[in-house]
């Protein structure tokens, strides 16, 4: 099965409203930032990936704090955004997107994550381009996991 997107309107926010929802649930499931995931970020049985796009932004908006490593951190992440480009472009089905991901993403995300691992200690950690250092570190297992994801 392809992947599927849920949306739920409940009235408060906090984390038992998804925990209740998605108590049968396992497999991927991808997700904004919000804490209230976290719990079931924790089973075995679900793997939560991390957001991309929440990483570009946190990125674009350092732009004007320090643009080299802003436009840098920008050009890993399109050269993601080119593999996932590619297959849609090329009609592939699950598992070659997957392996596409594979052969073409996960060396692009390893070097984007020896880049951040050694450029993370050269900012201001509380600066808008150390908190985009910040949010990508602290979320990098996770942003790898697309990788292995047949669908997105």
């Amino acid at each position: 099965m392809g992947a599927q997107a849920f949306f739920s309107y409940e009235p408060g926010r906090g984390g038992k409203y998804p925990t209740a929802m998605l108590k049968d649930f396992n497999g991927y499931l991808q997700t904004d930032g919000y804490a209230g995931y976290e719990g079931l970020a924790q089973r075995e049985d679900i793997v939560h990936p991390a957001c991309w796009a929440h990483v570009r932004i946190k990125f674009e908006e350092s732009i004007s704090y320090d643009k080299a490593m802003a436009e840098t951190a920008l050009l890993f992440t399109q050269e993601l955004y080119a593999v996932e480009r590619q297959a849609r472009e090329n009609g592939l089905d699950s598992d070659q997107t997957k392996q596409l991901r594979l052969k073409e993403a996960l060396p692009k995300y390893n070097l984007m994550g020896k880049w951040i691992s050694a450029n993370m200690s050269k900012v201001l950690l509380m600066s808008p381009i150390g908190a985009a250092f910040r949010y990508a570190f602290e979320r990098w297992d996770e942003l790898g996991h697309y990788c292995m994801m047949e669908t997105c």
